[in-house]
């Protein structure tokens, strides 16, 4: 996901899902496989934790952070405990002003119906 075209086929894809699962509210956000680094969980962004350095993807043949595009006010990191990205697929801008087709952080750990799909993918041959 080195790529910002990339975000909008997943964002169409998950919005089109989202259609037929929720039509009322028309969300369907995904997991992208990209978490905080060991280096940076815990702390706040900024130094050597910024929007580019401060994730790594979880499956090590994905490279890359060119894709990581966030929405405003994103990483953010709230309470220090937003470790995974998000790919904020709502239309409505339903969470901090999200995006759609942009990053978000989000609880790894968190039991919610915002995060309804995942994507994933293998590696180029």
């Amino acid at each position: 996901m080195d790529h910002v075209e990339e975000d909008v086929v997943i964002t169409m894809v998950a919005v089109m899902v989202a259609t037929m699962t929720a039509a009322e509210i028309k969300r369907g956000h995904a997991w992208v496989g990209g978490i905080r680094t060991a280096a940076c969980v815990g702390k706040p962004q900024g130094g050597p934790c910024t929007a580019k350095t401060a994730f790594q993807w979880t499956d090590h043949s994905t490279t890359g952070t060119e894709g990581f595009v966030f929405s405003i006010g994103q990483p953010s990191n709230i309470q220090l405990g937003q470790d995974c990205l998000l790919l904020w697929n709502a239309e409505i801008p339903v969470y901090q002003n999200a995006q759609p087709g942009l990053m978000i952080t989000w609880s790894c750990v968190a039991t919610t119906p915002l995060i309804n799909s995942y994507v994933c993918g293998k590696k180029a041959t």
